[in-house]
C-alpha cells in the first residue's frame, strides 16, 4: 500500500474506537500508526479517540485517558488533505444508533475519510456497520467531497439510500490489510480519471430519528446463548465453550485459545466480546470480562467434558505463576488423575487467600467443574460453599420473566423491528426433552428470534402423541403432508391442530418458525411479505420482489439457517410447491409441513395420515372439560361422535357450558340426526358433524338470534380469520335486523361474540382480536338457510367487504388490508354481485393483486371476473369496460400483445356506437388500441388514431382537462415513436406546465410528463442537461415512490441512457444494470421495460469494451424483440443494428453489414426513409463499408445521409457532428485531404461547443476514428 510519493502532501489522523472491546486491536491499531509513520509521504501522523458509549453521541478525545474532548469540526481540512482513519469494530452503541457515522460524513464532505474495520467482512453484518458497494470516480486532484462523484455499484446500494444522493456522503470502509486499503489509497493519491469499486457506508450529517425503546425485558441466559449459536461461527462458539471455563482475562483468553484451539484467530474471540453474552469489567479499560449471570452455565453445557476440562488446565498452566488459586488447582488435577477418590483436600482449598483474583478464577473453576461432574461434583460443591456460591438449579441462571407472546428481539439488533399482524418475537426458558410439557399446556419451551402469524395454542389438546412422533420423524425425510383418512376428506380431524402441536412443542430447534395460510398462492405470498419484513431482507413490500428475496435467504441460511414452515390446508399441490425452499447438501437445516385435505400430496411429501381419535383419546377431551362425566357416559358420547375430534371438541364445550345430562344429549342428538335424514341422506360423517352443531345451533339461536345472524354471515367468508373491527364498518343497506343492531351497538356484538365463544361455534382469537370458522361449520349453517336467507346473508357478506375496502388499491400503505379481503372476496363469489359498491371492490381487488407484484393471480383474476361481467351485464357496461381496460393493461404489461390488442379491439368496437356518456370510455379504449398499433410496429398508424384522440379529447373536455392531458402523453409517446421529437417537446413541455399547476410538480403524473420532457431534449441532442435533470429526478422519484417502484427503477434506466450520451460510460453500464437486474426480477425478461434496459445495458457493456459480454446479451435481447414484436418491429431492427456494430467491433464486419442491410430495408419499409432511425441505420452501414474497404461506398452512403439527418434532429444534433465527421474520415481514405480537413475541423468544434472536450466522442474525432451512433428504442 505505501509507495514513494514525490511530495509530502498529506497528513493522517487516526481516530480509534474507544469501546472496551477494541482492546482486542490494540496490536493491530498500533502496527498501523507505526507502518503510517515510517511512511515518507505523510507530513505527520496525529492520534484521537473516539468515544461511542452512548447511543445518542459520539465525542472525539485527544489520546490517552485524560484526553480532552475535542470539537469535530477541529479535523475538517477544507483543503483536503488531511486523511483522516476511523478504525473500529463498529459494535459499539455510537455506531449501531448512527450518531458515529454522521461524524464520518462531515469529515468526509471535505477530506478523504475511511472507516478501517478491525473485524473481517463475514461479521460486518452484526454492528452498526452496513456497507454496499459504490463507484467511485474523480478527475484530476482531490478525493473528497465534490470532487468525487458516486453511483451504486449493486442493486443494494441503490434500494438502501437512506438520503438525497446530493445529501449522502460515501464513507469506504475497509479491513486492515493491504489487499482492501490498495485500491482506496491508488484512489486518494491519483490525479487522473479514476474510478474505484468499494464497499461504504452511505451516510450523512443529518441526526437520526429516536431510537426504539429498550425491550420490556431482558433475554434469559438461554436465549442469549441460543442466539449467539445461531449467529456465530462454529469456531466462535467452540471457543466460547471452552472460554466459559476461565475467567475472561484478554491475555489468559488468546492463551487458551493458542493452546485448545489453534487454528482460531482474535476475529473469533472478537466475537465473543463483541456479543451481549458479556460485560466488560469496570475499571479494567477492556482487558477483562465477566459473562451475564447464567451464560456460562450454558456455554458449559453446550460444550464437552474434555474440552472444558483442557482449557481450565491451560488457563490454571497459564496464571501459575503469580496466581495462588491457579496452582492449588493444578495439584488437585494431578492428584486426581492418580487417584480421583482421594483428590479433594479441603485443607488446600481453605489455604488459598480470598483476594479478587483469586475468586474470580475460583468462579469460573466453579462452574467448569459442576459442568465436567462425575468425580469432580464434590470439590465443586465444597468450592460453591468455599466461595459463597450456591450452585445454579437448571441450566438457566436469569429469571425467565413473564410468559409473554410478543417479546422483542435482541437488544444489539442492527434493525428495528418492524410489526405487522400476528408477528412476534418469542423468546422463553429453553427445556429439554426431559421437560417436555404435557399436550396442551405446562410451561412453554424456548422460542425462535422469527416468529409469526401462529395459531393460539389449542390449550385442550388431546392425545395423538403417536402422530407427533411420526410427524416428526417424517420431517428428517423431507416436507410432511398431514392429510385426512381417506374416509375423512372434508376434514374434522385435527391435520392443523396436530401440526400446531408440534410446532410449540419443537419451535426451541428452529430459528425461524412461520405459519402460512396456503388455500390460495396470494395468502402464500402475503404470509413470506410479511416474513421478509420480519428477516430484515432489503426488499419492498411487493409479492413479487419480496418472495424471491425469501426463498433465497431460506435456501443460503441468511440470516437464519434453520427453518420451520407450515403451510396449512394447502389444496393445490403444483401451486404450493413453488414455495417450498430448496436447501442443498449441507446446507441450512430446514423443514416444511403440509396440512391439507388433497390426497394429492401422498406422492409428493411424506404422507402422515390422521385418522378419528382413539376412543381413549375421545374420552380424555370429554372429561378435561366435564370432570363430572362418568367414563360409561363419556364413551357413549363418543360413540355417538363417532370419535371425530371436532364434533367431540364441539360437544365437550356443549354439555360444559350446558350441563345437559348425557342422556338428554342423546336424545336431542338423535333427533336432530332424524331430521337430517328425513331433508337429505348425507354420509354418517357428514350427518355427525351436522347433528353435532345443530344441537349448540338452535340453543344459541334461542338466546341470541343476532350471534346466529352474525354467524350466518361468516359461512360467506372464507375459513380465514376476521378481524373483529371487519363489523364496525357501516354497510349501505340493511342486511338482517338483529344483525343490523350488532354492527352499530359494540355491545351487542361483543355479547354475540362472547356467546359464539362459549359454545365454540368458532374460533376466537384475543390476542388478535379475530373470529374465524371451520369450513365444516359453515357446511352445516349454509344447510340450515333457506335460500332466501342464502341470498340475503352472501349479499351481506359482499356489502361488508365493500365497506371494509380502502379506495387506493395502488398505495402500499393499502397492500395489507386488500390481502386480508381476498380470500373472503374469492370465497364469497363477490365477484357475481350486480351491487355497483360491490363491483367496485371487485375492481380494486384487481388492481391490488397487479399492483402489489402478484402478476399471475392479477391476470386469473381480472379474465374470470370479466367473463363473468361480460355474462351477467354485457360488454357494454360501464363497469365492465373499465375491468376489461384494466385487463388489457396486464396482458400488455405481461408481454401477450396480442391478446391484448384483441381485446382492446373488442372493445372498441362495442363502443363505436355508444352516446356521449361513453365518449370517455371510448377514448381512453381507443387509446390502448393505439399502443396496440405501436406493440405491432405500426407506428404512422398510430399517430393517425393518437391525433384524433387528442382533438377529440380538446373539443370536448378542453386542454387543460386530466383526460386530455392522458392523451396528450400518449400522443407524446407516438410523436417520439415517429421520431417527431420537436413536436413531442412542445406538447409535453405544455402537458408539464399544466400539471405542475393541478397536481403539482411532484405528483406522479407530473413526473411522468417531465420524465417525457427531458426524453425529448434528450432526442434533440441535449445530452448533458438531460443527464443532469435525470439525476435530479432520482431523488424525487425514491422520495414519492420508493426505492424498488417500477417507476423509480425506470427513472434509474433514464439516468444509465443520459448518462452513456453524455459520455459517462462507466457510471451508465452500473446505473442501467442495476435497473435491468431488478425489472427482470421484477416482471420477467419479456416485459417491455426488462427488455429495454437490457438492450442498453448491451450498449453499455460495448461502450466499456465488454464486446464479448456485449454481443452475448445483445443476441438474446434481439432474439426475445423479434419472439415478442415480430421480426419486422421497428425495435426489433434497432436491436439487430446495435448487435451489428458490436459484430464489426469483433472484426465479424461481413456479419455487420448483412444484418445492417436487413435492418435498414425493415426500417425504411415501416418507418420511411426520413426517420432518424432509419438514418443512424445507414450511418452504421456506411462503418461496415469503411470496414471492409469501400470507402467510396461509405461515402455515398453518409453523403446521402447528412442533409436528411441534419434536417431531421438540426445541424448542430451531436449525430449529425459526428456523422460529418465520418464523412471526413471517408474524404480522407480517398485522398481528398483538403476537403477531409475543412470538414474535420468544423465537426471538432460542434462536437465541442455541443458536448465538451472530455466527451469521448471528441477524443475519437480528434484521432480520426470513426464513431458508431446507437439507436435507443422509444418506449411504447
Amino acid at each position: 500500500m505505501l509507495l514513494p510519493a514525490p511530495e509530502r502532501r498529506w497528513s493522517a489522523v487516526l481516530v480509534v474506537d474507544s469501546a472496551p472491546h477494541m482492546a482486542l486491536w490494540r496490536p493491530a491499531v498500533e502496527r498501523f500508526r507505526s507502518a503510517l509513520r515510517t511512511y515518507g509521504g505523510l507530513r505527520d501522523v496525529d492520534v484521537l479517540t473516539l468515544d461511542t458509549a452512548h447511543a445518542g453521541r459520539a465525542v472525539l478525545h485527544g489520546r490517552g485517558p485524560a484526553g480532552r474532548p475535542r470539537p469535530p469540526r477541529g479535523l475538517v481540512d477544507p483543503a483536503g488533505r488531511r486523511i483522516v482513519f476511523l478504525l473500529t469494530d463498529g459494535a459499539a452503541p455510537a455506531w449501531r444508533s448512527g450518531a458515529a457515522q454522521r461524524l464520518a460524513a462531515l469529515w468526509g464532505r471535505f477530506q478523504p475519510v475511511a472507516v478501517v474495520q478491525m473485524l473481517p467482512q463475514r461479521l460486518w453484518a452484526g454492528t452498526g456497520l452496513f456497507p454496499v458497494r459504490v463507484r467511485l470516480r474523480a478527475h484530476g486532484r482531490g478525493a473528497a467531497g465534490r470532487q468525487v462523484r458516486w453511483t451504486p455499484a449493486e442493486p443494494l446500494a441503490a434500494s438502501l439510500l437512506p438520503d438525497a444522493p446530493g445529501r449522502v456522503v460515501p464513507v469506504p470502509v475497509l479491513e486492515l490489510s493491504p489487499e482492501w486499503l490498495g485500491p482506496w489509497a491508488r484512489f486518494v493519491a491519483g490525479t487522473s480519471p479514476r474510478w474505484a469499486d468499494l464497499p461504504a457506508i452511505l451516510t450523512g450529517t443529518r441526526r437520526p430519528p429516536p431510537a426504539a425503546p429498550p425491550p420490556s425485558r431482558r433475554p434469559t441466559a438461554a436465549e442469549l446463548v441460543a442466539r449467539f449459536r445461531n449467529r456465530a461461527s462454529l469456531d466462535a462458539f467452540d471457543l466460547a465453550t471452552r472460554l466459559a471455563a476461565v475467567q475472561l482475562d484478554l491475555d489468559t483468553m488468546r492463551e487458551v485459545r493458542r493452546q485448545t484451539m489453534p487454528r482460531a484467530t482474535d476475529a473469533h474471540l472478537a466475537e465473543l466480546v463483541i456479543s451481549p453474552l458479556v460485560e466488560p469489567l469496570p475499571g479494567c479499560d477492556g482487558n477483562s470480562y465477566l459473562f451475564v449471570d447464567g451464560v456460562r452455565e450454558e456455554l458449559l453445557a453446550a460444550g464437552s467434558r474434555s474440552a472444558t476440562e483442557s482449557a481450565l488446565k491451560k488457563a490454571a498452566e497459564f496464571l501459575a505463576p503469580h496466581n495462588e488459586a491457579a496452582r492449588e488447582l493444578l495439584d488437585y488435577l494431578e492428584n486426581a488423575a492418580r487417584s480421583p477418590s482421594s483428590a479433594l483436600s479441603e485443607e488446600s482449598l481453605e489455604a488459598v487467600e480470598a483476594t479478587g483474583e483469586n475468586l474470580r478464577f475460583r468462579q469460573a473453576e466453579h462452574a467448569a467443574l459442576q459442568a465436567i461432574s462425575g468425580s469432580h461434583l464434590r470439590r465443586a460443591r465444597k468450592l460453591g460453599e468455599h466461595i459463597g456460591t450456591t450452585p445454579p438449579h437448571g441450566r438457566t441462571g436469569v429469571s425467565p420473566g413473564p410468559a409473554d407472546e410478543t417479546l422483542p428481539d435482541d437488544s444489539d439488533d442492527p434493525f428495528p423491528p418492524s410489526g405487522g399482524p400476528h408477528v412476534s418475537t418469542v423468546p422463553a426458558p429453553a427445556q429439554t426433552s426431559a421437560q417436555q410439557p404435557p399436550a396442551g399446556g405446562g410451561g412453554r419451551p424456548s422460542m425462535p428470534t422469527v416468529w409469526g402469524n401462529m395459531p393460539p395454542r389449542n390449550a385442550v389438546f388431546t392425545g395423538r402423541e403417536e402422530l407427533l412422533v411420526a410427524l416428526e420423524n417424517g420431517l428428517r425425510e423431507g416436507p410432511t403432508a398431514v392429510l385426512p383418512h381417506a374416509l375423512h376428506g372434508m376434514g374434522g380431524v385435527g391435520k392443523s391442530q396436530l401440526a400446531l402441536e408440534y410446532v410449540y412443542r419443537h419451535a426451541s430447534e428452529y430459528q425461524v418458525v412461520w405459519w402460512i395460510p396456503a388455500e390460495r398462492t396470494t395468502q402464500i405470498q402475503q404470509a413470506f411479505v410479511e416474513l421478509a419484513r420480519r428477516l430484515h431482507l432489503p426488499v419492498s413490500s411487493e409479492a413479487i420482489t419480496a418472495v424471491p428475496a425469501v426463498l433465497e435467504a431460506l435456501r443460503t441460511g441468511n440470516p437464519y439457517n434453520s427453518w420451520l414452515l407450515v403451510f396449512d390446508n394447502a389444496e393445490s399441490p403444483a401451486a404450493v410447491q413453488e414455495y417450498f425452499p430448496s436447501t442443498p447438501e449441507g446446507g441450512p437445516v430446514g423443514s416444511v409441513i403440509v396440512t391439507s385435505r388433497n390426497p394429492q400430496w401422498n406422492t409428493l411429501a411424506h404422507p402422515l395420515e390422521v385418522d378419528v381419535f382413539e376412543r381413549e383419546e375421545s374420552i380424555q377431551l370429554l372429561r378435561r372439560r366435564n370432570p363430572d362425566l362418568s367414563d360409561e357416559d363419556a364413551d357413549m358420547l363418543a360413540e355417538i361422535l363417532g370419535d371425530l375430534p371436532l364434533a367431540v371438541e364441539q360437544a365437550s364445550a356443549w354439555r360444559a357450558e350446558t350441563g345437559m345430562p348425557p342422556a338428554e344429549y342423546r336424545r336431542v342428538f338423535e333427533e336432530k340426526s332424524a331430521e337430517l335424514m328425513a331433508v337429505s341422506p348425507p354420509t354418517q360423517y357428514e350427518k355427525t358433524v351436522a347433528t353435532a352443531w345443530n344441537v349448540s345451533l338452535d340453543h344459541v339461536e334461542g338466546k341470541n338470534a343476532g350471534a346466529i345472524q352474525l354467524l350466518e354471515l361468516c359461512t360467506y367468508f372464507a375459513p380465514e380469520p376476521v378481524n373483529r373491527q371487519f363489523f364496525s364498518n357501516a354497510v349501505s343497506e340493511p342486511i338482517a335486523p338483529e344483525l343490523d343492531r350488532i354492527f352499530t351497538d359494540p355491545i351487542r356484538l361483543s355479547r354475540a361474540i362472547r356467546e359464539i365463544s362459549r359454545y365454540s361455534l368458532a374460533k376466537i382469537d384475543h390476542r388478535t382480536n379475530s373470529i374465524q370458522m371451520h369450513r365444516l361449520v359453515q357446511a352445516v349453517l349454509e344447510a340450515r338457510m333457506t335460500e332466501e336467507q342464502r341470498r340475503r346473508f352472501r349479499h351481506g357478506a359482499h356489502l361488508l367487504l365493500a365497506a371494509n375496502a380502502p379506495s387506493d388499491p395502488r398505495a402500499p400503505h393499502n397492500w395489507q388490508r386488500f390481502g386480508e379481503l381476498y380470500p373472503h372476496v374469492i370465497a364469497s363469489k363477490a365477484a357475481l354481485s350486480p351491487h355497483r359498491n360491490v363491483r367496485q371492490m371487485v375492481y380494486m381487488t384487481a388492481e391490488y393483486l397487479f399492483y402489489w407484484g402478484d402478476h399471475k393471480a392479477a391476470l386469473e383474476f381480472a379474465q374470470e371476473t370479466y367473463r363473468e361481467w361480460c355474462r351477467l351485464f354485457g360488454e357494454d357496461d360501464q363497469q365492465t369496460l373499465v375491468l376489461g381496460r384494466h385487463l388489457r393493461f396486464v396482458l400488455w404489461r405481461d408481454g401477450r400483445y396480442q391478446e391484448a390488442a384483441e381485446l382492446g379491439e373488442r372493445m372498441l368496437a362495442t363502443l363505436e356506437g355508444a352516446g356521449p356518456d361513453l365518449e370517455e370510455e371510448y377514448l381512453r379504449v381507443k387509446g390502448q388500441v393505439s399502443g396496440d398499433r405501436r406493440a405491432r410496429g405500426d407506428f404512422r398508424g398510430a399517430l393517425e388514431f393518437d391525433e384524433e384522440i387528442y382533438e377529440r379529447a380538446v373539443r370536448a373536455y378542453g386542454d387543460e382537462d386530466p383526460e386530455t392531458l392522458l392523451h396528450a402523453h400518449n400522443l407524446g409517446v407516438t410523436l417520439r415513436v415517429n421520431g417527431l421529437y420537436a413536436r413531442a417537446l412542445e406538447l409535453d413541455r405544455a402537458s408539464w406546465r399544466t400539471k405542475v399547476q393541478l397536481f403539482g410538480a411532484d405528483a406522479p403524473t407530473t413526473l411522468g410528463s417531465e420524465a417525457s420532457l427531458h426524453l425529448d431534449k434528450q432526442e434533440l441532442g441535449e445530452y448533458a442537461a438531460t443527464e443532469r435533470a435525470y439525476e435530479e429526478a432520482i431523488d424525487i422519484h425514491r422520495d414519492t415512490f420508493g426505492d424498488m417502484h417500477p417507476n423509480t427503477l425506470k427513472a434509474i434506466a433514464r439516468l444509465g441512457v443520459a448518462q452513456r450520451k453524455a459520455g459517462h460510460h462507466a457510471a451508465a453500464e452500473a446505473n442501467t444494470r442495476n435497473a435491468r437486474n431488478a425489472l427482470v426480477e421484477r416482471y420477467g425478461e419479456r416485459s417491455p421495460d426488462a427488455l429495454q434496459a437490457s438492450l442498453n445495458l448491451s450498449i453499455d457493456l460495448r461502450q466499456n469494451r465488454a464486446l464479448d459480454e456485449a454481443l452475448k446479451l445483445g443476441e438474446r435481447t434481439r432474439a426475445l424483440y423479434a419472439e415478442i414484436f415480430g421480426q419486422d418491429h421497428p425495435h426489433t431492427a434497432a436491436a439487430d443494428a446495435n448487435a451489428a456494430i458490436t459484430m464489426r467491433l469483433l472484426d465479424r464486419a461481413d456479419q455487420a453489414r448483412k444484418l445492417n442491410e436487413s435492418a435498414l430495408a425493415r426500417f425504411r419499409e415501416k418507418l420511411g426513409e426520413a426517420h432518424p432511425h432509419t438514418l443512424i441505420c445507414a450511418v452504421n452501414l456506411a462503418n461496415d463499408l469503411f470496414a471492409q474497404g469501400d470507402a467510396a461506398g461509405a461515402l455515398e452512403l453518409d453523403q446521402r445521409s447528412l442533409p436528411a439527418l441534419a434536417e431531421a434532429l438540426g445541424e448542430r444534433h451531436p449525430t449529425v457532428l459526428v456523422l460529418r465527421g465520418n464523412t471526413a474520415t471517408d474524404l480522407r481514405a480517398l485522398g481528398r485531404t483538403g476537403e477531409a480537413e475543412e470538414l474535420h475541423r468544423a465537426a471538432i468544434d460542434g462536437i465541442r461547443e455541443t458536448l465538451g472536450e472530455n466527451h469521448p466522442a471528441c477524443a475519437d474525432m480528434l484521432a480520426w476514428r470513426r464513431a458508431n451512433c446507437d439507436i435507443d428504442p422509444m418506449p411504447i
